[in-house]
C-alpha cells in the first residue's frame, strides 16, 4: 500500500492467501507456521467497512459448513475507558490488555494471577474481574440492553460514548445479514496487538480455544511506513485452525475426505503414456480429477488399484494399455454416477466392450 499507494483507488480492498510464521508453542490449533486469509479495506473510515467484513466472514463459515460460530466485538476505545474506571495505571495499558486477552483461554484466577505478578494492585485486580468476567463461550446477546449497560457506566467519558455509537451502528448495519445473529458484543476482548485503533473482532467455536480468525481496525498502522495516515480495517481467518476442527468434526464431503481423485488412469507400459496424457487432459477440461499412474510392467493387473480403487475411495480407474482401455462397466455411465472399478485389467487384444483411448477421449468430451 505504501510503495503503490499513488496508483491505488482512495477505497481500496483487496484479500489474499499467504503463509505467516510466528513465535509460537506449537500445540492443537496452534502453528508457527500457517496460511492466513485476509481481507482488508483501506481508505474509508465509515462503520460500513466493519459491518461489510462481518458479513464476509460470516458468509465463508457458513458455507464451509459451520453453524455454531459467534463473532465477538469490542472497541479500544471502550477498552481504554473501562480501564481507567478499574483504576488501571496508563502505563499498565497494553500489559494489562494483552493478560485480559488470555481470559477465555486459561480463566479469571490465571489472568489475576498474571497481573498481580506484573504490578496490578489487587483492589484494582478486583475491579478488573467484575468488569471483565471471561465472558468467554457464554457471551450475552448484542442487545441495547446490553450496550445500555455500558452507556450508563461510561457515558460522560467521550472515547467511551463515541467507541459505543460506532458500535451500536456496526450492530443495526449487520442487520438481516449473515451475521445478524452471530455478532455478539464481548468487554473482554482484547486483541493484543498495540496497533488497533477502533472496533476489534473474533469468531470462536466452542471446542477450540482461542479464535479461528480475527482483525479489526488500524487507521494509524500505515501511516507509520508512509507517513499520511490511511484509516485501515481488516480480518484473518487462520486457515489451519479452520481445518483442525473440519477435520475433528468430519464436516469434509466423502469425496474430498476418502478419494484424491474422480479417475485415475493406470499405464502398464511406455507406449501408452501418450494416450493417457491426451485422456487425461479431456477428463481435467470436463471438471474431473484425474490421477495418471504409470505401473511397473512387472505388477499384476489385479493389484493394480490397491490403495486406489476401492471402498474407500470411490472414484473409478481405467487401464491404459497399448491404446486401448480396458474397462468392466460403461465408461459414459460410470463417469456420470461415479461408479468405483475395484479390479484393472490388462489385456494385450481387445475384447467386446473395450473401447479406444480416441473413442474415451470422445465420450468424455460429450459428458
Amino acid at each position: 500500500m505504501v510503495e503503490h499507494q499513488a496508483k491505488l483507488p482512495r477505497l481500496f480492498k483487496r484479500y489474499q492467501i499467504q503463509p505467516v510464521w510466528r513465535a509460537d508453542r506449537p500445540a492443537r490449533g496452534r502453528f508457527r507456521e500457517f496460511y492466513q486469509c485476509d481481507v482488508d479495506s483501506l481508505g474509508s473510515t465509515s462503520p460500513v467497512i466493519e459491518a461489510e467484513l462481518c458479513v464476509a466472514v460470516a458468509d465463508a463459515m457458513t458455507e464451509l459448513g459451520f453453524n455454531d460460530f459467534v463473532i465477538r466485538i469490542n472497541h479500544r476505545q471502550l477498552l481504554t475507558a473501562l480501564l481507567e474506571v478499574s483504576g488501571v495505571d496508563v502505563s499498565l495499558h497494553t500489559t494489562v490488555l494483552i493478560v485480559l486477552d488470555k481470559l477465555d483461554k486459561v480463566g479469571p484466577e490465571s489472568v489475576r494471577a498474571e497481573l498481580i505478578s506484573r504490578g496490578v494492585r489487587d483492589s484494582v485486580c478486583d475491579s478488573l474481574l467484575k468488569t471483565f468476567p471471561g465472558q468467554g463461550r457464554h457471551l450475552p446477546s448484542f442487545s441495547d440492553g446490553v450496550l445500555q449497560r455500558f452507556f450508563d457506566l461510561l457515558g460522560e467519558n467521550p472515547k467511551a460514548l463515541a467507541a459505543l455509537r460506532n458500535l451500536r451502528t456496526i450492530k443495526e448495519l449487520v442487520g438481516g445479514t449473515s451475521a445478524d445473529k452471530r455478532l455478539t458484543l464481548d468487554v473482554s476482548l482484547a486483541r493484543g496487538l498495540s496497533y488497533y485503533t477502533g472496533a476489534i473482532m473474533e469468531i470462536n467455536v466452542a471446542d477450540l480455544a482461542g479464535s479461528l480468525g480475527g482483525g479489526g481496525r488500524y487507521d494509524n498502522l500505515i501511516g507509520m511506513f508512509s507517513g499520511q495516515d490511511i484509516p485501515a480495517c481488516g480480518f484473518s481467518l487462520g486457515l489451519e485452525r479452520i481445518l483442525v476442527v473440519m477435520t475433528e468434526r468430519g464436516m469434509f464431503p466423502p469425496t474430498v475426505a476418502a478419494s484424491p481423485a474422480d479417475v485415475m488412469l493406470a499405464m502398464f507400459d511406455a507406449s501408452a503414456a501418450g494416450d493417457a496424457m491426451r485422456v487425461a487432459d479431456v477428463l481435467r477440461a470436463s471438471g474431473l480429477r484425474v490421477l495418471v499412474c504409470g505401473l511397473n510392467p512387472s505388477l499384476h493387473a489385479a493389484d493394480a488399484g490397491v490403495g486406489y480403487a476401492g471402498p474407500s475411495n470411490r472414484f473409478w480407474s481405467a487401464a491404459v494399455d497399448a491404446g486401448l482401455v480396458a474397462r468392466r462397466l460403461d465408461p459414459w455411465d460410470a463417469l456420470r454416477r461415479g461408479v468405483g472399478m475395484t479390479d484393472l485389467v490388462k489385456r494385450a487384444t481387445p475384447r467386446a466392450g473395450d473401447v479406444s483411448a480416441v473413442e474415451f477421449r470422445e465420450g468424455a468430451a460429450r459428458v
